[in-house]
This record gives structure tokens, C-alpha cells and sequence, in this order.
């Protein structure tokens, strides 16, 4: 499976029409998603400026409160890792540069490794098994 890290943006982008077609004219998964989508594309800007990082941040509060919508309309928790470092984004603007210029890519690789480790455990106290 060939992926050049445009996947989940593509998807994105394609995604609300999709919805639109679906589910029902007030469901807030809809504005969810385009919140997300804006966040998104605003955050992979080659160039940050103040007055963007101010836009940056409005998108990202207007995202946690549709986030919050969804969670209650459907019931669904938004508490995982991607979703916090969302949070940090702006944080990492700042001290890092763009967010073009980073990737997760490289050591996405090493998970499997780590799975492998952990199921040779007890599952207690194992980072001294693992190390």
C-alpha cells in the first residue's frame, strides 16, 4: 500500500460531501469534521503568522466545542492521543516552526517492535521486563 502522508487529508476533503449525502440536515458530525478539516489544513500552512496562529487557535476551540456536541449527541468519546496533541499543535507552531517541516512517520516503525516486547510480558511492571 503506497501512502505519500496525504491520505488522511485527501479523505478530509472528501469526506463532508459524503456526510452531507448521509446523515441528517442537523447532525453536528458534519460541522465536526469540517471544524477539523479547517484546523487541519490551516496548521499545515508553510507560513504562520501571528494573525494565522490567532485563526489556528479560534479553529481549534471551535472544534473542542463541536467535539463536545458530538460526544454528547452520539455518545462518543474524543479522548485519544491524536486528538490531545491537537491541543499542542499551536504550542509546537511556535517552539518547532511549521508543522510541515516535522513528521511522526519515522518512528511510527518501532510500534510493532514494542508490541512484540510487551507480549513477552506479564503485563505488570514491564518496563524492567522490556529494558
Amino acid at each position: 500500500d503506497f501512502t505519500d502522508g496525504q491520505t488522511h487529508l485527501d479523505i478530509l476533503k472528501c469526506i463532508v460531501y459524503i456526510l452531507c449525502e448521509i446523515l441528517p440536515p442537523k447532525s453536528t458530525l458534519i460541522p465536526c469534521i469540517r471544524a477539523l478539516l479547517k484546523c487541519r489544513m490551516l496548521l499545515g500552512l508553510r507560513v504562520m503568522t501571528r494573525s494565522r496562529q490567532l485563526v489556528v487557535q479560534q479553529c481549534i476551540e471551535d472544534y473542542e466545542k463541536w467535539c463536545k456536541r458530538v460526544s454528547e449527541d452520539y455518545d462518543k468519546s474524543f479522548k485519544f492521543p491524536k486528538q490531545h496533541y491537537l491541543i499542542h499543535a499551536l504550542d509546537d507552531v511556535r517552539l518547532k516552526g511549521v508543522l510541515r517541516n516535522g513528521t511522526t512517520r519515522t518512528g511510527e516503525g518501532i510500534h510493532q517492535e514494542v508490541k512484540q516486547h510487551y507480549g513477552q510480558t506479564n503485563k505488570r511492571n514491564t518496563e524492567a521486563q522490556v529494558s
